[in-house]
Order: structure tokens, then sequence, then C-alpha cells
């Protein structure tokens, strides 16, 4: 867990030079910059300000400055500072970032605007934005002057309430699997409130359990794949957020006329074509081909037995808006050097159709791939830092749809073996 020195990390891009002169690797090396995304110029912020800056030209580290505050320094992604304007004045601001590196520098600055808080604010200070939690961990909060009481919630674990100063409550994330995680402090002062979250991931130190890459291959006409669809929705109800598996849903043209293979033909015949399949359904779990699709005891005995293997590639990362597009900057770690494709998979996380689309009678759909971000080829790596972006998908006629995910994994393309995956929420 990150101190309150804010030491946050960023994500960033390496690139790796081989067999240069040093003369050669002078000329390679990338112009230093930085650019503060968060906030925006001209927004307006409130109790907390939360600066967020990016860099691909891999900086040793970023320093914040925010009226006499003291300098707030990081050098790992994604690179941000926190600072408490709670008592602030409402008035326009500005703050600035330097990148270092070396004897290089480079700065960027933003203008915005504070909206005084008054009294009805809350912040909560452990974890912060980003940090890494194992085993058990604290949930710590500040607020207003005039609080009667705060209201922490995690999970589907039932609500604490905290009405003595230094408000924090305990919780373990021994079972849970490696992913991003949220929590929320709700201050109530009298007939007003104030809410703040932080997102936070749990760490290969806190689990046993790996997440599983769940790849369902399926059409709105296939009348089968109903089935197979109850039997993921059976297994999504028993896991809750506990290992929950990461699951992507492909619709090949097995079955012409799925709205979704219309809108993006080539992303749904990528994996299908990649494991030579010729029919659905089909489920592949990590990679595997699993031959009662239908079967939710079948998938869950199944799950229980590949999420206790460990992987060999952790994938950490955040989502953020950028104008009309969705952007995700994350980074991949191994332990030992590995040999892979990084593919990372923008899906539409629930699509409502007011009438079935097909076949099947099905109307709501849940991580259906929309669109490849990017890949990258790994060989003989132990840390790769991506930044994908992609415009946010076309409306489908006839349905709507209720935010993003972000499928990111790392697979072995001779064994087809899942070597790491994680999804990440975006909106």
């Amino acid at each position: 867990m990150k101190t309150s020195v804010l030491l946050i990390s960023i994500i960033c891009s390496i690139s790796i030079f081989i067999g240069c002169s040093k003369d050669d690797d002078n000329d390679d090396i990338a112009p230093l910059t930085v650019s503060i995304t968060n906030p925006a110029e001209s927004d307006t912020v409130s109790a907390i300000l939360l600066i967020r800056a990016e860099s691909d030209s891999a900086p040793e580290f970023l320093e914040f400055f925010f009226d006499t505050f003291d300098v707030l320094s990081d050098n790992t992604m994604p690179y941000e500072a926190q600072f408490n304007v709670a008592s602030y004045t409402t008035g326009a601001y500005s703050a600035y970032a330097i990148a270092h590196r070396g004897d290089e520098t480079k700065s960027d600055t933003v203008h915005f605007y504070i909206q005084s808080a008054g009294n009805y604010w809350v912040t909560i200070t452990q974890p912060l934005e980003g940090d890494s939690v194992s085993g058990d961990f604290t949930l710590h909060a500040e607020a207003g002057s005039g609080i009667e009481y705060i209201e922490f919630q995690f999970d589907t674990m039932p609500a604490v309430i905290d009405s003595v100063t230094n408000y924090e409550t305990s919780y373990n994330v021994t079972l849970y699997s490696v992913g991003e995680y949220y929590a929320i402090a709700t201050a109530h002062f009298g007939d007003s409130v104030a809410v703040d979250t932080v997102h936070f991931y749990t760490t290969l130190a806190s689990t046993g359990y790996y997440p599983v890459l769940v790849e369902d291959f399926t059409n709105v006409n296939c009348v089968p794949c109903a089935n197979v669809a109850a039997a993921l929705g059976d297994v999504e109800e028993h896991y809750s957020s506990l290992a929950k598996p990461v699951v992507i849903e492909f619709h090949p043209n097995v079955f012409p006329g799925d709205p979704f293979y219309l809108a993006s033909p080539t992303i749904h015949l990528r994996q299908f074509n990649f494991y030579a399949l010729s029919s659905i359904p089909k489920l592949l779990l990590d990679g595997e081909l699993f031959n009662t699709p239908d079967d939710p005891d079948a998938i869950l005995t199944r799950l229980e037995q590949i999420r206790t293997t460990a992987k060999q590639a952790t994938i950490q990362g955040y989502t953020y808006s950028s104008g009309d597009s969705i952007v995700i900057e994350g980074v991949v770690r191994t332990q030992s050097a590995l040999i892979g494709q990084l593919s990372c998979y923008i899906t539409r996380r629930e699509f409502d159709f007011s009438i079935a689309p097909g076949d099947n009678d099905l109307t709501d759909f849940h991580f259906v791939a929309s669109e490849l971000m990017g890949e990258q080829a790994l060989s003989g790596i132990m840390e790769f830092y991506f930044r994908y972006s992609v415009e946010r998908p076309r409306e489908i006629l006839g349905g709507e749809n209720t935010g993003y995910t972000i499928i990111a994994f790392i697979q072995n393309q001779s064994s087809h073996q899942v070597l790491g995956v994680n999804a990440f929420e975006a909106e």
C-alpha cells in the first residue's frame, strides 16, 4: 500500500534498444514530454484536487506543485498526486507538473476552478486511488465538521457505519482474485450527504486465486447458445466479485444476421479463426476448449481448478475518457521473460434489446467484443507499458448499451495458453 507521500504508479511506454552505440542510443531516445490529463483545463473541482499526468518518454519521476503544499513526487504509474482543498474558497487556481529524466526537465500547467466545499465533504485517504492492497486492509476517510457518521461500502459486504473521529474500517481480500475494485465512503450531515469513491487493486501476494478468461462464441440466431448464456449467468452469480471470471463474447457469422457481427465483423472472427473453430456454441476457459458449455456445475468445477494455477503475467491499468475516445493505459509485469501476444478489447458491458434480435429469444447480452483497441507481440519481456485509445463504439439499432469493459489478456500463440488477463471498467 502507498504511503502518505502519495507515490502512486503510472503507465508509460518503454522502448528497448539493443546493439546500439552510445551515440546511437542518444539519437533514439524520445524527447521528454509531460501532459496533465486531470483536471482538464477550466475544470471545476471540490474538496480533493487529484492531479494526474502522463508521459510517453520514460521519465525518472514527476513532481507536482500546487499553492503552498509540499511538492509531491511520483515515479510509477499512474503519475498523480492528491491535495486536500476542502478549506479553499471558490475561485481560479493553477497547478503544474515537472517531468525529470537525468538533467532534462519538462513542465505542464493546468488552470482550473475550485468550488468551495463548505463543511459538506468527505475524502478517502487510505487506500489512495490506484493503490495495491493485500490480506487485511484499512479503509480510512476524513470529513468536514458537523458530520454525524460515515458509511463505508465495499463489494457485497454489509455497510459499516462509523461515528467516531478517525473514521475507518477493515476488510480482508485474501480470497479475492487479482484485479481492480472500489470502495465508497458516504458522509452524513443531517439531511445532506457527501460521497467519495476510491479504486484500488488486489495483488498476487494477497490471494491464491487468479482471474480466468472465459471466451463465449455465440450468435443471436443460435438457439443452443441460450443455454450457454444461462449457464454463464449462474456462474456469475456464484462468484459475485470474488474471483469472478473475465468473460468476453464473440459473435461469428455461423448464422447470418447477427447485429453484433454486422457492427464489427473482423473482431468477431479473429479469435474464432485463431482457434480454428467451425461451429457454435463454443466455450473456452483460458484458451482450453470446454466440452459441456451448458452445464454450470461443470464450468464451476473447472474454473476452481484453473483459478488456483498461477499465471505468468499480471496486467494492471486504468481507463479514462478523452473527448469521444476511451483510453486505457496499462503495464504488463512478469516474474520471468514470456512469449505471447497482448490483446486489448473494448466490450459492451451490458447491451439490452427491446425485442429479441434473433431466434434464441435472448434480449440481454454481456461483454460483447466491439473493437480491438490494440495488440502487441511480447518476446523475452518482463515489463511492458501500453496505451491504447479507441472511439466509443457506434450504437446498434434497437438496443441500448450500459457502459464498457476493457479486457486485456496475453496468450501464447502456439499453445493457446492464457498467460495473464484482467478487466477494466470504462464509461
